[in-house]
């Protein structure tokens, strides 16, 4: 994770979901509160997300807020959320994620990874292909397209 050119050092894995609910960056509070993310979300100004396929893939997600631009189509708004999915307190919540396979993904999140939620301003220059027989994603950056006329 890149946050205003500042590489992020994770003490923990993370997880993105890549959210069509959401405009811009929603983050768990288990990130948003700690000193990995030394800034509070109105600082923010830009972000990159880079994602490991399971064939070692890398592929970048970023969203920006851009100076004087108060209407964005899909502006980086930065706000944290409250996940109690990996709260001890729910245990067999905190039990199951650490015993779920992997089913050959890259690496295991652990038992209580940092959640990320990616919304539209991450995806507006994105291509999707979902893929749901084989559980697989291709997500390249759009060429853009000239405006009709």
């Amino acid at each position: 994770m890149i946050v205003n050119g500042r590489t992020v050092q994770l003490g923990r894995p993370a997880v993105a979901v890549l959210d069509t609910g959401t405009t811009g960056l929603v983050i768990s509070e288990s990130l948003y509160d700690s000193d990995e993310l030394a800034l509070p979300g109105a600082a923010v100004r830009e972000v990159t997300v880079e994602a490991i396929s399971p064939r070692g893939r890398l592929t970048s997600f970023r969203a920006e807020r851009s100076r004087g631009q108060s209407s964005n189509e899909f502006p980086l708004i930065v706000t944290p959320v409250s996940l109690p999915w990996f709260d001890t307190a729910r245990g067999s919540a905190r039990r199951a994620v650490a015993t779920a396979p992997t089913r050959g993904r890259v690496g295991a999140l652990g038992s209580a990874p940092h959640v990320l939620f990616l919304g539209l301003a991450f995806l507006s220059e994105m291509q999707l292909t979902i893929d749901t027989d084989t559980s697989r994603m291709l997500a390249v950056r759009a060429t853009p397209t000239a405006p009709v006329r």
